[in-house]
């Protein structure tokens, strides 16, 4: 498992802000892990997004909503294939995890990783929906959690924090997961080990 979260220091104590548990899963399960977890009761029906909705033309009114559109437009250019837009949005120091437990980016590593497919125009829908955002007092850090809905069917949450900087606000963290439900949590285990003896 993975864990990532905040602290923030509260008056010389250091208290736990945002905690993260996520299962790592082979890239070899996404597929079928997904359509396995469409299958279970209780489960959001919802269409899969075929676009993203256009930027907005104002600026945003607070920090939240800076944040928030920082969140969107990085997703978006993952649809747009667009590079440059996308480590931008990224601080120098920061660190992008993926599902698969190989997948532990700085920005150096998510343009190598990213530049094979975004050279043919390759990208991929994760629209971001749900958005929480939460500014630390000091006003220079915030931390999210959000759902994603992608294109192929998936369902994701991302979490992870942002700082402000003097050309707005930056992705130091990001953790992007599979929410597997309880119905499913016991036996992922025994699928994830199957897959890893590549069974």
């Amino acid at each position: 498992m993975r864990i990532t979260g905040v602290l923030v220091d509260e008056q010389g104590t250091w208290r736990i802000a945002h905690y993260h548990v996520s299962f790592l899963v082979p890239n070899e399960l996404y597929f079928d892990l997904v359509k396995k977890i469409a299958g279970e009761p209780g489960q959001r029906k919802e269409p899969s997004p075929t676009s993203f909705p256009a930027p907005p033309e104002t600026p945003a009114a607070t920090s939240e909503e800076a944040v928030k559109r920082v969140l969107m437009d990085f997703a978006r250019t993952f649809s747009e294939a667009a590079t440059e837009r996308c480590i931008g949005h990224l601080a120098a120091d920061a660190m992008v995890f993926g599902t698969d437990k190989k997948e532990r980016w700085t920005p150096s590593k998510l343009r190598a990783w990213v530049a094979p497919y975004f050279k043919k125009g390759i990208g991929a829908i994760s629209l971001p929906r749900d958005q929480n955002v939460f500014i630390a007092p000091s006003g220079d850090l915030a931390w999210f959690d959000q759902r994603k809905v992608r294109a192929d069917g998936g369902r994701l949450r991302s979490s992870g924090v942002l700082r402000r900087t003097k050309d707005g606000w930056r992705i130091v963290q990001m953790n992007t997961t599979i929410p597997i439900p309880n119905s499913l949590a016991r036996k992922l285990p025994g699928m994830i080990d199957k897959v890893a003896r590549g069974k």
